[in-house]
């Protein structure tokens, strides 16, 4: 038997065989991940539109509050994966529980914000008036999620830095159990349980991830990676920078793109008429097309994994082709994957999207998003790449650049000024989405992010 926390084989020279058993674990994993907002947005919409598109708000808005383990999980994956192929073991153990430390810090620090500052939150928003109730009692429940979803998301970097992908699996495997289990149980008042409608959707991702965060801390414990205990002070204040070298861009990146996103959903709710019936499309239409993010989150994980440890081991040449390999292997898997996807559209959005007015403007946005999604799967493997290497300020400015220079504005105009409604909108994201792809691409083949990698030594052991 396997152990749960082995590293697959081929791991260091990047072959095709390496690159498919990293991937495949970490595709099962974010399908798991894919199942949990599957279930929530079927649950919600046998409940109503009105929570259905609440989902949306509260997912992208959640995301605000894990800003600060999203970056440090930019900067861990790098770092352990790095260390580890120059054969600095014991600097990759201490950067684990360094960073799992600050995961949970900054989780309760997270949960505290959240409860102040709601009601502005909200406001920021522009949620619309007849929402606002329903989006402040989900805000409400999933704040006692915030410090499991850092313990969470920082456990998975950390096995994911040391190569051990399968352990994630397990952790996110009970997550999407429970939750599938409590949604249809609290939010329609199956099994005997009570029906609390949205709250239970909110209240049963509090449990899930609470139980996937157990799991994850551990299977840590009974992999070895905490049992050095505490780092020692003096090592803190040199092991601080480089993780923050690459983690603040990291953050920052997804915070550009996710707050393009929060003043998109603001575009959408400010046109005229059906705005309910627009934000619960995008909402549902976004977990649909999730499934192509899958793969391409993967392989982007996988790349950043494979190009971290070939630096680590100062092998510039392989970093590069292991990067082109991965990108060249997800564009026929994401291609396909969006021809299989836009055959299927029909019976999916008569499943997961019951009113019919929801359904007709999903179908529209579902024709747009998977001519993008390519492009999008793509960008995420270049970004990964780029991340392995410790060069997140190139993916920053790409995804600032285009989310705010190019997704917005034509958004704006398109939408709005030209009168194009939401078909205009969809139409201004898969622009949005070419052009991301172009520029890290221009930045993978013409700009030294190689260059990015630490170097073995001096520095924290």
């Amino acid at each position: 038997m396997v152990p749960l926390d082995a590293a697959p084989r081929g791991l260091s020279s990047g072959s095709v065989r390496g690159i498919l058993a990293l991937a495949w674990p970490q595709v099962l994993t974010l399908g798991a991940q894919f199942l949990v907002a599957a279930t929530d947005v079927v649950v919600a919409g046998y409940i109503g539109g009105e929570v259905q598109a609440c989902l949306g708000l509260v997912s992208v808005s959640v995301f605000c509050f894990l800003v600060v383990v999203t970056a440090l999980c930019g900067g861990a994956v790098p770092i352990l994966s790095q260390s580890l192929g120059a054969g600095l073991r014991r600097r990759a153990g201490r950067y684990a529980v360094f960073v799992l430390l600050l995961a949970l810090g900054a989780g309760l620090a997270s949960a505290l914000a959240f409860s102040l500052f709601r009601g502005a939150f909200l406001a920021l928003l522009q949620v619309p008036q007849d929402l606002a109730p329903v989006a402040g009692r989900f805000l409400g429940a999933y704040l006692y999620a915030l410090p499991f979803y850092h313990l969470l998301l920082a456990g998975n970097a950390v096995f994911q830095g040391f190569g051990r992908v399968r352990a994630p699996l397990w952790s996110m495997g009970l997550v999407a159990a429970c939750n599938a289990v409590l949604d249809f149980g609290l939010g329609l008042g199956l099994w005997g349980l009570p029906r609390w409608g949205g709250q239970g959707l909110a209240w049963a991702t509090v449990a899930s991830v609470g139980a996937g965060a157990g799991l994850n801390l551990w299977l840590l414990c009974r992999a070895g990676f905490l049992r050095g205990g505490l780092p020692p002070r003096a090592w803190v204040r040199r092991a601080w920078r480089p993780l923050a070298r690459y983690a603040w861009p990291a953050g920052l990146a997804q915070v550009l793109w996710q707050g393009s996103h929060l003043a998109l959903f603001a575009i959408l709710a400010a046109l005229p008429g059906g705005g309910v019936d627009v934000l619960a499309a995008f909402a549902a239409g976004m977990r649909i097309e999730g499934v192509l993010s899958m793969p391409a989150f993967a392989l982007g994980l996988t790349a950043s994994i494979l190009v971290g440890r070939a630096l680590g081991a100062r092998r510039r040449t392989q970093a590069m082709a292991v990067a082109l390999r991965v990108l060249a292997l997800g564009g026929v898997v994401l291609g396909l994957g969006a021809l299989a996807l836009w055959g299927l559209r029909g019976p999916i959005l008569a499943a997961a999207v019951p009113a019919a007015a929801v359904r007709a403007h999903c179908e529209t946005y579902l024709a747009y998003a998977l001519w993008a999604a390519p492009f999008a799967g793509a960008a995420a493997i270049m970004a990964g790449a780029m991340t392995g290497a410790g060069a997140t300020r190139h993916v920053m400015f790409a995804q600032g650049l285009t989310g705010w220079l190019v997704k917005l504005p034509l958004a704006w105009l398109l939408g709005h000024a030209a009168s194009g409604g939401a078909p205009g909108i969809w139409a201004a994201l898969l622009a949005a989405q070419v052009c991301h792809f172009l520029l890290l691409l221009f930045a993978l083949l013409r700009l030294d992010w190689r260059g990015r990698a630490l170097r073995p030594g001096p520095g924290p052991g």
